[in-house]
Formats: structure tokens, sequence, C-alpha cells
């Protein structure tokens, strides 16, 4: 899917609960203190106004004043080589069975990806020495193009195209304070694998449901503090995926160069490159995850893991799903106790114990992000004891008294 068109998808969204993006509104300076932040704008119409908000989110990119607030730098390095990106109308290109298309020369690399109305997102780096439009032309691309495969195939309909270099970046912090960190304002990834878009929003719906517990549910601020060591866990492992896939493409292209016909590069262990949607990425050090039973480690399914039937589940609340071999407990009381924090559902109406790797007579807890909060490998009285208190500690209780 073409990035305007999830933009074009996303404020849509925002329009039916009654939120306006305001564009050509620029932020001048911005002052933290413990209460919030204070933000001078400036309109398109050169008007100048302030906003006093209780909570900063950064997501300003690359260069955002919000991290600049927070007197941070993004600290990587910037690859060699630079690319040349655009969205044309192709034809031809894709076979039915694949989405991408990479070709390799001595030169580097063309990849196309197919969009939607046989349209194709077209990336290739540049040899050095060549410098295209700015912004760059229709010609250009096919310039581009022709520099690298001996048929280029044909391009038309140019919609954008822009230069740029690749960065694998990280911010030291990702908050302090009411002020926070998303996107690319904390991390910079290779685009080679559509990481950059994809977690920048996985870290807004982090932060989103960690907001919304604090505003509105008797969250505490550990919640929040949990944001900074569960995104840039993730952020280092989008980081090393992108420096195994440049490595991987370098390694085709040294082949071409040295006259070596293309093979596959040997796998390397010690690298991986997550999946197009990023869900195969786990949590493991987050400090708001609990675990209760004797099955740690040998399940394949862990707290930090993503659920599988998180698609049946909704809303900003926790799952709790308790399986049927539990027996008898003190449900209502557990449910008036924590109904700010969590619903309780019938754990084989969602998904078989098995998968979510407890016990037939276990539970688990789904947060609203998706992964897994808790298990427990049998629902006893220690086990609600250990979930009473991982849930006090990111939660003010709905009734005082202990369930039990």
């Amino acid at each position: 899917m073409p990035q305007w068109r999830t933009e074009e998808i996303l404020s849509e969204r925002l329009t039916a609960p009654g939120i306006e993006v305001e564009r050509g509104v620029t932020a001048q300076e911005i002052t933290l203190s413990g209460e919030g932040a204070r933000v001078e704008c400036v309109d398109n119409e050169g008007r100048t106004f302030f906003i006093q908000a209780d909570y900063l989110v950064g997501a300003g990119g690359a260069h955002s004043l919000s991290r600049g607030a927070l007197k941070e730098h993004l600290d990587g390095i910037t690859y060699p080589r630079q690319y040349l990106v655009a969205d044309v109308a192709t034809a031809g290109v894709h076979r039915q069975d694949h989405l991408i298309s990479v070709a390799i020369s001595t030169s580097g690399l063309v990849m196309t990806i197919e969009l939607p109305d046989g349209r194709s997102l077209v990336l290739t780096d540049l040899p050095e020495g060549w410098v295209p439009g700015a912004p760059p032309a229709l010609d250009d691309v096919r310039e581009a193009l022709t520099l690298h495969l001996n048929r280029p195939f044909e391009v038309s309909d140019l919609r954008w195209a822009s230069v740029y270099r690749m960065h694998r970046r990280m911010s030291p912090k990702f908050s302090e304070g009411r002020c926070f960190l998303a996107g690319d304002s904390a991390h910079i990834s290779s685009p080679l694998g559509g990481e950059g878009l994809n977690a920048g929003i996985l870290d807004g719906a982090s932060l989103a449901w960690m907001l919304a517990a604090v505003l509105r549910r008797g969250g505490k601020p550990a919640l929040l503090a949990a944001y900074e060591p569960e995104r840039q866990e993730i952020a280092r492992q989008v980081l090393a995926s992108s420096d195994a896939m440049h490595e991987y493409y370098n390694t085709l292209i040294a082949m071409a160069v040295a006259g070596i016909p293309l093979a596959e590069p040997p796998a390397d262990p010690t690298r991986k490159v997550t999946s197009g949607s990023m869900l195969d990425i786990t949590l493991g050090e987050s400090p708001i995850l609990g675990f209760h039973g004797s099955a740690l480690g040998v399940r394949s399914l862990k707290p930090g893991c993503r659920f599988p039937a998180r698609s049946k589940l909704s809303g900003c609340l926790h799952h709790l799903l308790v399986y049927r071999g539990a027996g008898v407990w003190d449900h209502d009381g557990f449910a008036k106790r924590w109904a700010n924090a969590l619903e309780i559902l019938d754990g084989d109406s969602i998904c078989p114990p098995e998968r979510s790797g407890v016990s037939a007579s276990g539970a688990i807890l789904v947060r609203p992000d998706g992964y897994v909060g808790f298990q427990a490998e049998k629902w006893n009285d220690e086990a609600r004891n250990a979930l009473d208190e991982l849930l006090e500690l990111q939660f003010s209780p709905a009734g005082q008294s202990r369930f039990i």
C-alpha cells in the first residue's frame, strides 16, 4: 500500500470521533516541565499561538524539535549509497506470486514493489557522480533504470520521486518526564523492508493504550515508564534487521562485480530480517510482563510475544482469558477489583490453551496492543495473587479490597 493511502485511511478514521489534523502549523519552541509541555506554534498565516499539554508526543521525523527539547540526537550510521525512489505506473514487471522484485547489477540494485492499480514503488541506488533533478523527473527515473538494466522496463505517470540516503540511527532516550518520541524522531531504519513506517505506527499503538490508561482508567506512571525500554528493544531489533538487509544486498552486488553467478548468501544466525508486518518482533525486557508456573522457557508463546488470536479481541482494555479447567474461583470479585484494567473472557472461545502457551486450567492476559502481558500455567490462588501484584504496579484498583 502506498504511504499516502495509509495516511488517508488514518485521517479518515480520525474524522469519525471529530478529530481534525491541523496542517500548515509549525512548532517553533518547546518548553518541558513536570506538568507537561508548552509549545509555541505558528500557523500558515504567520500567527503565533501556544499549546499547553499534559503530555507531548514528538513524531516530527529525523529533525524532530521535540527530540531537541530532550537534548538528544540520533546515534548511528549513514549507509554509503544514495537512493532514488519513485511512485510510477509500470507494466509487466511483477509475477503474480511476487509483490517485490529485485534486480542486481554491478552498479547496485533495482527494487520494484507492487502497488494497487498497476503502479509500483521503484527504488534504485545511484552511481557516484550521477545527480538527478531536484525533485527527480520521469526522465531521471528512466535514466536510473538504464544504469542498472540492459532492458529497462517502461515507467510512466510519475506521482512523486525523491533522492535520499539511508540511515541506521536511534535516540539514546525515547522519553523524559511527560515527553515521548515515536517513529523517525526516535529511530531511523532502512526503508528496504518498509520497516520505518510500520515501526512508527507500532510506537504510536503502544504509547496510545498506555496514555489512555493513565488519563482515563487509573493507570500509574509505571505504565508510561515501560514505553522506553519496550520500544527501544524493538527498535534495536528493527535496526539489526536493517543491517541484515543491507549486508544481504551488498553481498549480492559484490558477487555481480566479481563476475560470480548470483546465489543465496549463507544464512547468518546473528542476523534476522523481520517480516514486513513486524508482528514477529517480541518484547523480553519489559518491566510490566509476568508469568506464574513452571513452563516458561519451553512454551513457544511467552510474555512479550504477539498473541496469535489478537484479531478476535478489541478495545482499550486488557483481556484476561481463563480456561475452563481452572475450576471455581471468585470471578466477580476479580472483575470488580480490576474493572478499569481488564475484561475477563472464556479462553476456550478465543484460542486453544496450547496455542496460548498454558494448560487447560491456565490463564493468559493479552494487552490492548496484542502482546501477551501475563501467563499462568494453572489459574490457582497463587497465580491470581501474582497477576494481582503485577496489575497493582500498573493500575489503581477500582475496588481497594483484595479479591481473596
